[in-house]
């Protein structure tokens, strides 16, 4: 057996201490899967108190590929620090009705902005990276198990299997993360599947979004066009239903709005699942957070500002957790109490504003549209809205006219009528 030892170490020369090198590392404080902004932002801010972060990305790319449509608030660039990623400014947007009537809601300030979200990714991965963080590309999880105090985590990477032992395992691997379903907290309320693209098409009004409502287009969430400039945009729509194919989704919302879209090109299809609900957000060493925590917007589909929300206390009760050596599922609920103290409220709002969206017909969402499209209703609209809090806009509607949400007797003769 010495033998055998002396001349591996004989062959492998240096290769072999490097591999011990690499080896040795391999037991971390915190190990984030998955290399998105939320997962990139945690780790940052963990890693800055000194403590060794690993993160696995299964993509060989940071960013790559998109699964976004890059519009962000005002709070989501004071966050990142990522103004010279913004491509356009927003001021307002046209809103189409399921009969094909708009309605144009436009202000003076910035609504929203279009980002290259690719590159914000690749910022806060070098960000983490400069914080003393380690950041695998190409590296699948494969397998989690409980190891003593801690989670062993089996990961593939250049044809090998690795694996790599945590104290603190925190999910932010999506909205079919893996991480998630281990630790048996996945139970979103619904999925909305995204069909996107990047597109060469003429935007006149480049600061104006384009929203597209109707069953016939997108049944359960929204078609939209929301412009990069004068002769580039972002384009898709999606579908509560999972078993609606994409393709044929967006193909008709592209045949319904043909003159919109004249002469448009693909520059890059994108997409993906958008979780939707809420869930428990932490269990004995684990933690998840962004899509994983289902910490999206349900009325927009936005997660980047939520799942940074989330990310912050995320890393803050992580900190708390390594000092004090306790992961435990109620030293962790520190966690959800927070989460649900700085954000659950407007969430949940935004869910019973959805339903109540998702309960309408394409007759009442047009007449919702036509009632709205006066002077009075689109000043008060543009004066409130905030694509981080809907629900301040929809809370003043309904302070105002609470008929605006029909009753379903008056409607059901509006439509018999129609």
């Amino acid at each position: 057996m010495c033998v055998y030892i002396y001349l591996h170490i004989k062959i492998a020369g240096r290769l072999k201490l490097i591999f011990y090198e690499v080896f040795k590392k391999m037991e971390w404080d915190v190990l984030v899967v998955g290399g998105g902004p939320a997962g990139c932002f945690a780790a940052e801010h963990i890693a800055k108190h000194g403590f060794k972060v690993l993160v696995l990305e299964e993509n060989s790319v940071i960013g790559e590929p998109v699964q976004c449509a890059g519009l962000v608030s005002h709070r989501t660039i004071e966050l990142t620090g990522c103004q010279k990623l913004i491509l356009n400014s927003l001021k307002g947007a046209n809103v189409y009705s399921p009969n094909g009537k708009s309605m144009k809601l436009a202000g003076s300030r910035s609504y929203a902005f279009a980002i290259d979200r690719a590159l914000l990714d690749q910022e806060l991965a070098l960000r983490a990276q400069k914080s003393g963080v380690e950041v695998l590309l190409s590296a699948r999880v494969t397998n989690l198990k409980r190891h003593g105090k801690g989670i062993v985590v089996e990961f593939r990477r250049g044809g090998s299997t690795l694996t790599a032992a945590t104290k603190l395992l925190i999910g932010a691997d999506g909205a079919n993360s893996l991480v998630a379903r281990w630790a048996s907290l996945y139970q979103p309320r619904e999925k909305i599947k995204m069909f996107a693209a990047e597109v060469k098409l003429q935007n006149p009004f480049p600061e104006m979004v384009d929203i597209f409502l109707g069953s016939h287009i997108a049944p359960g969430w929204f078609g939209w066009i929301i412009p990069i400039d004068k002769k580039r945009a972002r384009i898709g729509t999606g579908s509560s239903f999972i078993n609606i194919s994409g393709r044929k989704s967006v193909k008709k919302f592209l045949n319904v709005y043909s003159k919109r879209f004249y002469g448009m090109e693909i520059i890059r299809e994108t997409g993906g699942l958008v979780p939707i609900g809420t869930i428990q957000n932490h269990a004995s060493n684990v933690m998840l957070v962004g899509d994983a925590a289902c910490q999206t917007k349900p009325i927009s589909g936005g997660g980047l500002y939520p799942g940074l929300m989330g990310a912050i206390i995320c890393s803050q009760v992580a900190v708390k957790a390594l000092m004090a050596e306790n992961f435990s599922r109620e030293f962790l609920s520190g966690y959800q109490l927070q989460w649900n103290q700085k954000m659950h409220s407007e969430l949940e709002k935004a869910l019973n504003y959805r339903e109540m969206f998702v309960n309408l017909s394409d007759f009442q969402l047009s007449l919702l549209i036509k009632i709205l499209n006066t002077n009075y209703w689109r000043s008060l609209i543009s004066e409130y809205m905030d694509i981080d809090y809907p629900s301040i806009v929809a809370e003043k509607l309904f302070e105002k006219y609470s008929f605006l949400f029909f009753s379903s007797k008056k409607v059901k003769k509006l439509e018999t009528k129609g």
